[in-house]
């Protein structure tokens, strides 16, 4: 897609764009087909030469690429086009709220490819076949026997304060915990990832993730003395956070690991980068 806009009046030197192409059903609910994003400072190109800080009042022409696609538009459906200057999370916001004035009409355009079907295309269509992908979630192996002690699963919820305008959005990937008999090991992982903001406030966008990894050993003869047997467990855990100011991204990460639920190892990591214009 092609478009003119104008930054506004007030002095944000960076800003970004957000494309979102939708399959509008009949009723009203929507399918994402694709996106893009672009970060309006770029517009020239990607080094550090090229970056320029947008002037207030200013028009300028940009071109945004959406994500490539294969997607079919059934008979009766809308396609809708939806602009915003914040996609969080799925991309950091601009160190500063702002906004843009998108110029409509010939100044601004979607073009969209179309695939043009005729006989020899119907034929290729034909023999493809359609595979039903399995969950990866589920450990599965055609020798080693497993034994499952918790199921995968997947959350997702979204929590808003209405006294503090404060949002966040929580994954937990569990993927289960079982127990491969021929080594008789019992495995399991957890992954949660956080993501917070303030209406207004894009300074106030925090990410964390925490990761645990958990193998151990039980033998249901070990308890017995002189069996030559021994239970042990190891843990590792990865704690990461990346948070911001106008300036600065700062990132801090934490591993640590257990050794029979004896911490032995416990290091921590912090860095400060420059944003420039992101």
């Amino acid at each position: 897609m092609s478009f003119t806009y104008a930054s506004d009046w007030l002095k944000r030197p960076s800003s970004l764009v957000a494309a979102r192409l939708c399959d509008v059903f009949p009723n009203g609910e929507s399918a994402l087909i694709t996106r893009g994003v672009l970060n309006l400072t770029h517009l020239r190109g990607h080094s550090s030469g090229d970056i320029q800080p947008l002037q207030p009042n200013e028009s300028y022409r940009a071109q945004l690429r959406l994500d490539s696609t294969a997607y079919t538009v059934a008979a009766g459906h809308k396609i809708r086009l939806a602009l915003s200057s914040v996609h969080w999370p799925f991309v950091w916001p601009s160190p500063q709220a702002s906004s843009l004035f998108i110029k409509t009409g010939s100044q601004s355009k979607l073009l969209l490819p179309i695939r043009v079907f005729c006989d020899d295309v119907r034929k290729k269509d034909s023999k493809l076949q359609l595979q039903e992908i399995e969950s990866l979630m589920e450990y599965k192996h055609e020798i080693l026997p497993v034994e499952w002690r918790r199921k995968p699963k997947r959350e997702r919820t979204l929590e808003t304060c209405q006294l503090s305008d404060e949002y966040k959005l929580s994954f937990t990937t569990d993927s289960g915990c079982f127990h491969l008999k021929d080594t008789n090991r019992i495995y399991e992982n957890v992954r949660k990832e956080m993501f917070t903001i303030k209406e207004g406030d894009p300074t106030t966008a925090k990410v964390t993730m925490q990761g645990d990894i958990t193998l151990k050993k039980e033998d249901q003869i070990a308890e017995l003395g002189g069996s030559g047997h021994e239970r042990w467990e190891a843990r590792v855990q990865a704690l990461s956070e990346m948070w911001c100011d106008e300036q600065f991204f700062y990132v801090k990460s934490q591993l640590t690991a257990w050794h029979n639920s004896e911490e032995c190892f416990d290091r921590t990591w912090t860095k400060k980068i420059e944003r420039f214009y992101v």
